[in-house]
């Protein structure tokens, strides 16, 4: 399922944790995250896959912060 998810054209990456597998879209993508979304939806149960749910996770705080603050450094 992992190969499936990263083949696709809005995945940056895909990676397995305890809840089940996190996607991460590529940032930019000329399309929603609602329509990536339903578009990786259609193809994991087109490829006989159930799935179960789908659930939008927003970076914390904290990890917003390290992601502004990491991209500071290399610029400098």
């Amino acid at each position: 399922m992992q190969a499936l998810l990263a083949a696709h054209r809005a995945v940056r990456s895909a990676a397995k944790t305890p809840e089940g597998i996190r996607v991460t879209l590529r940032p930019g993508f000329p399309i929603t995250a609602e329509e990536a979304a339903a578009d990786i939806n259609r193809v994991l149960v087109e490829a006989g896959l159930a799935v179960h749910r789908l659930e939008p996770a927003r970076a914390s705080l904290e990890e917003r912060f390290l992601e502004i603050t990491s991209r500071l450094g290399v610029a400098a």
